[in-house]
């Protein structure tokens, strides 16, 4: 799935009151920021970078210039 699929299911099971195995909201799984071509975006020291599920969706309706507090 998608990031934007995966929310979309999440939000589903969030309003059925259904949890993952472990009892947290599927809403609050964290999704793998990825580069445009695909590969998996990676910190100085190599480890895989995350985003919450707010802030992708934050990002992706964002307006023109409005994510520019991320560059800060």
């Amino acid at each position: 799935m998608i990031p934007a699929e995966i929310i979309i299911w999440s939000e589903q099971q969030e309003s059925a009151g259904v949890k993952d195995a472990m009892g947290h909201s599927f809403t609050s799984w964290l999704l793998a920021v990825k580069h445009s071509d695909g590969t998996m975006l990676r910190d100085k020291d190599g480890h895989q970078v995350f985003q919450t599920q707010a802030e992708f969706k934050r990002i992706q309706f964002a307006k023109v210039g409005q994510t520019m507090e991320l560059f800060v």
